[in-house]
């Protein structure tokens, strides 16, 4: 009997990982790590309800460097908050519930084993913040994605193997895609801004295809610096204008040999350096600058 009794304890134990804070006003719970002495298993699993209380969040750092190889979160959380489960050199798999809003800065940073990040067919997803998904080396692509609007400065820095996604974003920052292993890229109109220096070093793209039915208002500086791979900038919708190119946007793209878009106020210095297989780009004859270093013969339209 008290062998029995022995063991119902340590089995309660055992589901009883987590340390939490209790929101007395909801009832609801708060995630803040493991209670003392627990360890990570090697599958987490982050239930709906903790000793009756519902699971609203998961706090800051709450899991930070931990050895875990799979995680299920079942609870129907908002967002998973900054830098969560940052630097899990395990972690391989991240199944996320429809309710996540906002996946926020270096959540999933230097998670180098993470290869899925798995949502349900439906999600409400609407933000990925800065470094979120930062040096995630092994991350190869995230579905089901069309809610979200916004990918932060260096969401997907240096994650080479990074494939691809639905471009369905309205706003894409600073380095959000540096170093990424994408291979090709539709500019739709519902994507309003590209950052600076966004796609630059994407050793893989060859192809940029813009299709669009009103001009695109700016290629940032450095937007698709040292492309390597790039060959051709295509347009296939109804409007093939750009009003501005920024300073080095396509520095350093040394296969690039076609350029359909029509710049019509700005080129800016350097935009097309390197970038010796071009021959020849079409201007709107009404053009305001056209910065250092053209290598190619300008036709005003």
């Amino acid at each position: 009997m008290l062998w029995a009794l022995f063991l119902y304890i340590i089995k309660g134990r055992k589901k009883n990982l987590f340390n939490i804070t209790i929101n007395n006003e909801t009832n609801g719970c708060t995630i803040i790590g493991f209670l003392p002495g627990k360890h990570a298993p090697q599958e987490l699993i982050i239930p709906e309800e903790i000793n009756g209380h519902h699971v609203e969040a998961i706090a800051e750092r709450a899991f930070v460097r931990r050895l875990f190889k799979r995680v299920d979160i079942q609870a129907k959380i908002n967002s998973i908050n900054a830098n969560t489960f940052l630097n899990c050199p395990n972690l391989e798999m991240c199944c996320l519930p429809s309710s996540i809003k906002e996946i926020q800065k270096r959540s999933f940073y230097g998670c180098k084993s993470l290869s899925v990040i798995a949502f349900p067919n439906s999600t409400q997803l609407d933000k990925i913040s800065g470094a979120a998904f930062g040096l995630c080396v092994q991350l190869k692509s995230l579905l089901n994605l069309q809610s979200c609007r916004v990918v932060g400065y260096e969401a997907f820095y240096r994650c080479r193997n990074f494939v691809c996604i639905p471009f369905t974003f309205e706003e894409a920052g600073d380095r959000a895609f540096l170093g990424s292993g994408i291979d090709s890229l539709v500019i739709t109109d519902k994507i309003k801004k590209i950052g600076t220096s966004c796609f630059s070093c994407c050793d893989a793209l060859e192809t940029l295809i813009f299709d669009r039915s009103v001009p695109f208002d700016r290629i940032a500086s450095r937007a698709f610096y040292d492309c390597q791979s790039l060959k051709k900038v295509l347009s296939i919708g109804d409007d093939s204008q750009v009003k501005q190119i920024g300073d080095n946007a396509f520095d350093a793209c040394f296969k690039l040999h076609r350029f359909d878009l029509v710049p019509q106020n700005v080129i800016g210095d350097y935009a097309f350096r390197g970038c010796n297989c071009l021959k020849e780009i079409k201007v709107n004859g009404k053009i305001k600058r056209i910065g250092k270093h053209i290598p190619c013969d300008v036709e005003f339209i």
